[in-house]
């Protein structure tokens, strides 16, 4: 009866090996898909940053082009306005200048109609 019961056990320990043995051998496969999916994943990030990394410097030198169009912009618009208002400045001064020479003959002219310089009205 003892081998009986030696056997029994044996027998029992030989299932619960075995048992163990295909649970064992299951995580090893659920392990490996595991770590496949980690790979996959791993790869589809490095690839998105190789992506987004070429997505950045096409961006940056989108926004240097960018730039370098609004530098050109905002110098030929200064230029523009320099010279519009140095044109402006001159005609002023002319304009000051030919009033004030217009002015001087104006008061020429009423100096001689004051002071008989007009010659008609007081001779006739």
């Amino acid at each position: 009866m003892q081998y009986t019961l030696f056997f029994f056990c044996l027998e029992k320990a030989h299932e619960k090996e075995n048992k163990l043995r295909e649970e064992i051998q299951a995580l090893k496969m659920e392990n490996t898909a595991e770590a496949q999916r980690f790979k996959q994943v791993l790869s589809d990030l490095e690839q998105g940053n190789e992506g987004l990394q070429k997505l950045r410097a096409e961006l940056e030198a989108r926004h240097t082009k960018e730039m370098e169009g609004l530098r050109y912009y905002f110098e030929k618009t200064c230029a523009d306005l320099e010279k519009q208002y140095s044109d402006e400045i001159r005609q002023y001064s002319e304009q000051s200048k030919k009033m004030s020479e217009n002015d001087s003959e104006i008061e020429e002219l009423t100096d001689d109609l004051y002071m008989g310089g007009g010659g008609d009205a007081q001779g006739a």
